[in-house]
C-alpha cells in the first residue's frame, strides 16, 4: 500500500487527491473481497459499473457498493470533506440508505475513457451530478455535486444581459 504522508509530514488533501487521481494499481483479494472479484471478473465499462452500483444502492445492498470501490478509493461530495478508503465509502454509503433513506434516479450516465458522469435526482428533491473514474471496473475517484431544486427555487436567474459587475441574480421573494 502507497503511504501517502511518510515520516510523519503532514499532505495536504489536495495533493493526496492529486495523487489518488494517478494512482493505477490492481485491488488485492482478500478474504470476503475475493467473491465479489470473482463477480466482477468480467471487465465493465464505467458506464455499467455506476449502473450496477446504482443499482445496489437503490436495492440498499451496502456491501455490493462497497465491493464496486477501490481499496484507495475517494469520495468527495463537494459541501462536505471527502472520505477516504473503501470502509469509510461504505460506512458512508450505510448511512445514506439507513437514517437518509436516499434512492438514485438516474437521468442520464455519459461515459468518456475511465470518466463516467451520473445525472440524476433522488426522492428528496436533491438533483445534480456526481463524476466518476473507474479503473479496472472499480471506482477510484467519486465527486458529487447536488443541489436541493426548492432552494434553487426561490432565485430568478437573469442572464440575458450582463452589467458592468456581470451576470445578476433576483430573488423571487424580495
Amino acid at each position: 500500500m502507497l503511504c501517502l504522508e511518510p515520516r510523519g509530514i503532514r499532505v495536504p488533501p489536495v495533493v493526496r487527491n492529486y495523487i489518488a487521481l494517478r494512482i493505477v494499481e490492481k485491488p488485492k483479494s482478500r478474504g470476503k473481497e475475493a467473491g465479489r472479484n470473482r463477480e466482477m471478473k468480467k471487465k465493465m465499462s464505467p458506464k455499467e459499473v455506476i449502473r450496477q452500483v446504482v443499482k445496489a444502492f437503490n436495492e440498499k445492498d451496502i456491501d455490493r457498493v462497497a465491493a464496486f470501490f477501490r481499496e484507495d478509493a475517494v469520495c468527495h461530495q463537494v459541501s462536505e470533506q471527502p472520505i477516504y478508503g473503501r470502509e469509510a465509502i461504505r460506512e458512508m454509503v450505510a448511512e445514506a440508505v439507513g437514517r437518509l433513506k436516499m434512492e438514485w434516479i438516474v437521468e442520464n450516465i455519459f461515459e468518456d475513457g475511465e470518466w463516467a458522469i451520473l445525472e440524476g435526482k433522488d426522492l428528496h428533491g436533491f438533483k445534480g451530478c456526481t463524476v466518476f473514474r473507474v479503473v479496472d471496473s472499480r471506482i477510484l475517484l467519486q465527486r458529487g455535486y447536488w443541489f436541493n431544486s426548492a432552494i434553487s427555487g426561490h432565485y430568478e436567474w437573469s442572464f440575458q444581459k450582463k452589467s458592468e459587475t456581470g451576470a445578476r441574480c433576483r430573488s423571487r421573494k424580495g
